[in-house]
């Protein structure tokens, strides 16, 4: 109790706004965290939003998840192919095509891409969890119904194959410079949220006034949400650390943790000289949505990245891996497009450079390592 009531002053003291939802956690809340975090308690805001997920796959199901668990009012957005899921969501309050363990929870109303333009003009906050690769499109045909002033959080990882475009730039070409747009970063695996696991995030904005508004909407007991201005840090990370979680697949179902760690850790240096070049800051590599997002995503078992180079290891295609992992691998298109970013910029990035020759059927992962270990000696950090 007595650690329960501290914690619940501090964060009282902490906050600078009399927004009651400042304090996010009461001190029952803390009590029932300290004995039990799994037993999180249902209700966190007083002031509940209206939010629409866009994407129902594994991710925009693990946020609708955590926003509804604090009492928002969610709209889970389905495609129109999907209506046959969607109506079984609706009707069983379980989505089958990401995790047909867990029930929906009753703030959850699955809909239709066809509803978009009744729902989004009402709506107070929007999710985008659709990958990099099929945003653009997405969001042409949304752009008109979402109002000027309703930010726009990103959750997607990755640079446009065609265009060398991240978030950011797919933001600002449609739905314009100014509509206040966030970025979603950090170590977050989509069964981790569905499961409450404690999780610590970033959220990154140009406009901090609102990056913190709506890190109080967002954050809950079981999700800590960190506010950051380095966008680019955020987006470039995020859209790498997929690429490197290939190539600790490729070592881990090859040699041994040797050879993994120093994969990662040679090819985190190449992703640092591109995040500095891109205008980013090198602190953001040391944080969540660097670091962490990194550790687990090549560590933690649950990546479709990193399952996809340990197919690759064991003899498998390309076409073949994709088809064993059954979801986007983010990782395949990013690598090429980070290659010709390098370019454009003139930054050497010698592991990224042999992660994509096996990308491209050119070396053998078996190739790729020795590729690595035949590159001249050289001062660590030069």
């Amino acid at each position: 109790v007595k650690l329960a009531e501290t914690i619940s002053e501090e964060l009282s003291d902490s906050s600078s706004s009399s927004n009651s939802d400042n304090k996010f956690c009461s001190t029952e809340d803390l009590l029932t965290l300290i004995k039990d975090w799994k037993q999180v308690p249902r209700r966190r805001t007083r002031h509940p939003k209206k939010c629409v997920i866009l994407g129902a796959g594994a991710f925009g199901t693990a946020i609708a998840s955590t926003l509804a668990r604090k009492g928002h009012f969610v709209k889970l957005c389905f495609r129109d192919e999907e209506k046959d899921e969607q109506q079984k969501a609706v009707a069983e309050r379980k989505n089958y095509m990401a995790f047909p363990e867990f029930e929906l929870e009753p703030e959850i109303e699955p809909i239709l891409f066809s509803q978009l333009k009744d729902v989004l003009p009402d709506t107070e906050l929007v999710m985008h969890c659709i990958p990099v690769q099929f945003s653009k499109k997405y969001l042409e045909q949304i752009k008109e119904w979402i109002p000027d002033t309703v930010p726009v959080v990103s959750t997607s990882k990755g640079i446009h194959a065609k265009n060398l475009e991240f978030m950011q730039d797919i933001f600002s070409s449609i739905l314009g410079k100014e509509h206040p747009t966030l970025f979603f970063g950090g170590p977050s695996f989509a069964i981790g949220l569905m499961n409450g696991d404690p999780t610590i995030v970033t959220l990154a904005g140009k406009d901090m006034e609102i990056a913190r508004k709506v890190q109080m909407w967002i954050s809950t007991p079981d999700l800590r949400v960190l506010t950051t201005g380095d966008v680019i840090g955020v987006e470039v990370c995020g859209a790498l650390k997929n690429v490197l979680a290939i190539a600790s697949g490729l070592a881990e179902g090859l040699v041994g943790p040797n050879t993994q760690a120093s994969l990662i850790t040679r090819g985190w240096r190449d992703i640092s000289r591109l995040v500095v070049a891109l205008g980013g800051s090198e602190t953001t590599l040391l944080g969540l949505s660097g670091l962490g997002d990194m550790m687990m995503t090549c560590y933690g078992g649950y990546s479709r990245n990193a399952k996809f180079g340990k197919c690759l290891a064991q003899g498998l295609s390309i076409d073949e891996a994709k088809a064993e992992v059954g979801q986007v691998v983010e990782g395949l298109p990013t690598c090429g497009a980070a290659l010709q970013l390098a370019k454009r910029l003139n930054v050497d990035v010698p592991v990224l450079q042999s992660i994509n020759y096996v990308l491209q059927g050119k070396i053998s992962a078996a190739d790729m390592v020795v590729l690595v270990m035949s590159m001249p000696l050289r001062d660590e950090f030069s």
